[in-house]
């Protein structure tokens, strides 16, 4: 799956940022999501392993409006992949501690 910064009309100091792609395997994508509400720093850490341009993942996940949009898309993204038979959704094993 590939997360791409793709819109225009962003706010000047987040301009740079347009064209951020973050390109996770659908098998590690649990890793993810098991992020997404947690903290933008747990979340952060485990995207920046999939970005191509780790120096603008930073300042995407500060933003706000950024993260939250973020969260936004891979929660609307995990319910597709579901629902389309491409990801299961478990319980974690006793073993995964979380």
């Amino acid at each position: 799956m590939v997360l791409s910064l793709l819109r225009d009309g962003l706010p000047d100091d987040l301009a740079d940022l347009v064209g951020l792609e973050i390109e996770v395997p659908l098998a590690r994508w649990e890793d993810v999501v098991r992020q997404v509400r947690l903290d933008r720093k747990l979340l952060g850490g485990v995207l920046l392993g999939f970005s191509r341009e780790q120096d603008k993942l930073p300042l995407a996940i500060a933003s706000d409006r950024l993260f939250g949009e973020l969260q936004r898309v891979l929660i609307e993204t995990t319910l597709a992949l579901v629902e389309g038979g491409e990801l299961r959704v478990a319980p974690p094993s006793a073993g995964d501690g979380g």
